[in-house]
């Protein structure tokens, strides 16, 4: 398909990047981005879905260093150095998937549903994700960090 067939089913792929990007405004942005990608390019729908949703990747990537780039750039007078145990932790963190790693940050500063209504995503979602990936990171030291309190001795 080339792009002036493309465009004739705008109205489909305005709703298929609604559906990812969550945002409307968002939404128009990654698709204009997507146009602009398969330009000169015969591409089918799957190809076209696929570059939606990379165009909404990257920009949440960027949106992350963006972030990163800003705390940075406040905290630069002090420097973290992690202990070998803290940085086994960072790097099992890092190899977590990226939706995990936004929940378990978003987690610090919020409750789950505070984080159900800011990102309109299932509390109980929210919390299987970031506990199972929580346990993932610590292994054994779960347990051990965040017990259950209401359990009876």
């Amino acid at each position: 398909m080339l792009i002036e067939e493309l465009v004739k089913q705008n109205d489909k792929w305005k709703r298929i990047s609604l559906k990812i990007c969550k945002d409307y405004d968002l939404a128009n942005d990654v698709l204009q981005q997507a146009y602009i990608k398969a330009i000169g390019k015969d591409v089918n729908e799957y190809y076209f879905i696929l570059s939606i949703k990379h165009r909404f990747i990257d920009h949440v990537r960027k949106q992350k260093d963006l972030r990163l780039n800003g705390y940075q750039a406040i905290n630069n007078d002090s420097t973290f150095t992690p202990s070998d145990e803290e940085q086994k932790i960072l790097d099992k963190f890092k190899k977590e998937k990226w939706l995990h790693q936004e929940l378990i940050q978003e987690h610090y500063d919020r409750s789950y549903r505070e984080i159900e209504k800011e990102f309109n995503i299932c509390y109980h979602f929210a919390y299987r994700t970031t506990t199972k990936a929580i346990k993932n990171i610590l292994g054994d030291a779960y347990e051990k960090t965040y017990k259950n309190t209401r359990k009876k001795s």
